[in-house]
């Protein structure tokens, strides 16, 4: 039972490379999801991939960069792919998220992505759509682009480390989006693995304009 994983040479999945595309569909990242679980083995074809896949998404992705010649079949855990870390430390939602690719971020978290896994320069991918240098109607712009993101998964599930989407919104220090994170009912009392709510978190944090709305919020 062991799980088919496709990767090149930076450990980069067909998952990666897939949630970058604009040609990607949510209907493709669920089938190859799906074609990663130990079921599908005995439906494997060279490629690693069922062969109605590997004959159209995976020729596709070795057009748009996935070179065919570096694939190949890793073993892993059961649903390991989706939250498998790829070239720089990066899941494929922080790809996703970094390409604002809103729908696929979303089926993503609607299959299992866990918001909470960071990358090599420690960062959560949702803390990709919330850089320095964003003009304010940018920052409602990817404030909403998160929402739309997480808008059918529930707020208070505790993800690998114990922190909830909550505890994500603090870590963005955008206090627009801890309040749409709250008027989905997040409980503030959430403790994450080292026990710290999120209001632990956001008193952690250098003082700005957000981060003090973020706890005034938060305190509430």
């Amino acid at each position: 039972g062991a799980n088919p994983m496709i990767t090149d040479d930076y450990g980069n999945t067909a998952l990666h490379f897939a949630t970058k595309q604009d040609w990607c569909t949510p209907q493709d990242i669920i089938d190859i999801i799906k074609v990663s679980k130990p079921q599908a083995n005995q439906h494997l074809c060279q490629n690693g991939v069922t062969q109605p896949l590997g004959a159209s998404l995976i020729t596709q992705l070795s057009v748009d960069g996935l070179n065919g010649g570096v694939i190949s079949v890793k073993s892993t855990g059961t649903s390991e792919i989706i939250n498998l870390k790829g070239g720089m430390g990066r899941t494929a939602l922080a790809v996703a998220v970094i390409f604002n690719r809103v729908v696929i971020a979303q089926t993503l978290l609607e299959n299992g992505a866990d918001p909470t896994i960071p990358d090599n320069t420690k960062r959560i991918p949702f803390q990709w759509a919330m850089y320095d240098q964003l003009t304010s109607e940018s920052i409602q712009a990817m404030i909403q682009s998160i929402l739309t993101m997480i808008q059918n998964i529930n707020v208070n599930h505790k993800y690998s480390d114990g922190s909830t989407l909550l505890h994500c919104a603090v870590k963005c220090r955008r206090n627009g989006l801890v309040k749409g994170v709250l008027d989905r009912g997040a409980d503030c009392t959430i403790e994450d693995n080292d026990g710290n709510t999120a209001l632990d978190l956001a008193k952690q944090m250098k003082p700005s304009s957000d981060v003090k709305k973020i706890i005034k919020l938060l305190q509430q």
